[in-house]
């Protein structure tokens, strides 16, 4: 039996047992992993039930069975679970504060289509009282164009005298002035016409929109202001839930079990035994934090990194430097480094900076153009369209000044040569042509403004192509990104968060 127990287990056996640790280690690996994957869906807001896929993964934690997880991981699972826990108060909090912000978002949003209802409904009224008093007089205009008419008729089938060639002319060119009045109020009540239908589907698209934020709140609960302590409460999950977040996500891309006692040891060593109290007893320590903090949770860290760069400079030296914990201190430094001239993470941070911002330049030049280009057209065809209407013009005037002739001569004829049916028809002739010139002068007067304000939108869209220009001249063209680049982004992403997860870490509590 002794000789037995000195001999090695047989090979199956020893294959087994390690593909037995294999599979362990990658249950965890892959528990791990869907964990990462939930807390960045919640971090995006990808996740739209607010965390309770997170909690019900977090409920099915593997436990026994031979699934083993580090020490500093489960602490992270136990410090997420007990976060996602029903009756957490920092979660309430920060899901009050979600909420608060909803409800905010969709008062704005009402705000807005309250107002441009009102905007629309003022526009509407003024445009209804200009239209109805452009009826009226288009009425007037319309009557005195039919009473003259009759007087034209009867003066023209009277008596062949010429003392009646004088009336006639009178009578014709008060016609004429009545015909385009009454042409160009016709072109304008359509003009408003159609303004008058824009704005009411305005109004309804503003009603609707109104009536959609409306029913939103009625599904969101009103809550009262928050408090100091709900705002703690809020950024002690939002500390907490970071520092998780980027402990999984580190725990997850490498291989647990290499990693498994050392990262508990570290963990523990590089933490200080009381943080909090450290910086309790200097304040200077903890602003200087709480700046770094900001800064590196700014939204312009990547292109602003001169003051962030400068922040590190200026780290407090001497009796206040001695109250860091020895684990700021080493994240203080790596940031320093990180942040430092020369430094190949920040060279490929500012280079894709630079990519960005001269992608969003670009953009904005290539939609500038496309609105320069959008107009061109229209600018053309309504330079032509007014030359062309101007041609109409200038020959229906020529009609009209043929006609009015025509008409003086025959109306100063004598009775016995008079034709009345002749001059009926010239009044008629004449009516159109006034009508028509009318018409033209009021079509031109549109498409001329309308050549004006096209002309201004290009004008607009020059100006805003020139500034882009002028701004791509001042950002140096990067190549494109390479793998290189890749992998130096995220090595200073790895240890951006990592050394902001120190420094939360040690000030969440005066913070």
């Amino acid at each position: 039996m002794a000789t037995m127990q000195q001999h090695p287990p047989p090979p199956d056996a020893a294959a087994a047992a390690g593909s037995a640790d294999d599979d362990d280690c990658s249950a965890a690996v892959a528990y791990i992993r869907l964990i990462a994957q939930e807390l960045c869906n919640c971090w995006h807001g990808v996740d739209a039930t607010g965390g309770d896929a997170l909690s019900r993964l977090l409920h099915r934690r593997p436990r026994g069975g031979g699934v083993t997880f580090p020490a500093a991981v489960a602490a992270a699972l136990d410090d997420l679970e007990d976060l996602y826990a029903e009756g957490s108060a920092p979660m309430a909090a920060s899901a009050r504060h979600a909420i608060r912000e909803r409800r905010a978002a969709h008062v704005e949003r009402l705000r807005d289509a309250t107002s441009r209802r009102l905007s629309v409904a003022r526009r509407i009224r003024d445009l209804g009282m200009d239209l109805g008093a452009a009826s009226g007089r288009f009425e007037e205009a319309r009557a005195g164009v039919r009473r003259t008419l009759r007087r034209l008729a009867v003066v023209a089938g009277g008596g062949g005298a010429m003392e009646h060639a004088a009336s006639v002319a009178r009578l014709v060119e008060l016609l004429g002035h009545g015909q385009g009045a009454e042409a160009a109020l016709e072109a304008a009540m359509e003009a408003m016409e159609a303004d008058y239908e824009r704005l009411l589907q305005q109004r309804d698209a503003a009603e609707a929109s109104e009536l959609a934020e409306m029913a939103a709140l009625e599904e969101i609960p009103q809550l009262p202001r928050a408090t100091e302590e709900e705002d703690q409460l809020t950024l002690e999950a939002a500390g907490r839930f970071f520092k998780t977040r980027h402990a999984n996500k580190v725990m997850a891309s490498q291989n647990i079990e290499k990693r498994k006692e050392p990262m508990a040891a570290a963990t523990q060593d590089h933490l200080p035994s009381s943080p909090a109290a450290a910086a309790a007893d200097q304040p200077q320590a903890a602003a200087y934090i709480r700046l770094v903090i900001e800064q590196l949770l700014s939204r312009d860290t990547a292109s602003d990194t001169g003051r962030i760069r400068l922040l590190l400079r200026r780290r407090p030296r001497g009796v206040v430097a001695a109250s860091f914990p020895a684990a700021v201190t080493a994240a203080l430094d790596d940031l320093e480094a990180l942040y430092s001239e020369g430094s190949a993470p920040m060279a490929a941070l500012a280079r894709d900076a630079a990519r960005s911002r001269r992608a969003g330049h670009e953009e904005r030049l290539r939609r500038a153009a496309s609105q320069r280009l959008a107009v061109e057209g229209p600018i053309r065809d309504l330079a032509a369209g007014i030359d062309a209407a101007g041609k109409r013009l200038g020959e229906e005037e020529a009609v009209v000044r043929r006609t009015q002739r025509r008409l003086l001569l025959l109306s100063g004829a004598v009775a016995e040569e008079a034709d009345v049916g002749a001059v009926v028809s010239l009044v008629e002739r004449l009516a159109r042509a006034q009508g028509a010139e009318a018409a033209l002068a009021v079509a031109m007067e549109a498409m001329k403004a309308r050549h004006r304000r096209l002309l201004l939108q290009r004008e607009a869209a020059e100006v805003a192509e020139l500034t882009e220009i002028s701004a791509l001249e001042d950002i140096p063209q990067v190549a494109r990104g390479r793998k290189e680049d890749d992998q130096l982004l995220r090595e200073a992403d790895d240890r951006l968060r990592a050394d902001l997860t120190v420094l939360i870490e040690c000030f969440v509590e005066p913070l």
